[in-house]
């Protein structure tokens, strides 16, 4: 009864979707951002996304 390899790939499968589909939407972090950069991107809003 353990984790087998193919578990492992779709885990980090779905981790790697997950980050790549945050780059695409060009969500920024909210753990170390300042309110003055949180204001500049939200006066920047031009999505360079191709989806």
């Amino acid at each position: 009864m353990g984790t087998s390899l193919a578990s492992f790939r779709v885990g980090g499968g779905i981790v790697l979707l997950l980050m790549s589909l945050a780059m695409l939407n060009g969500q920024t972090g909210s753990v170390r951002t300042r309110p003055e950069e949180e204001a500049e991107v939200r006066d920047e809003k031009t999505s360079t996304a191709m989806f």
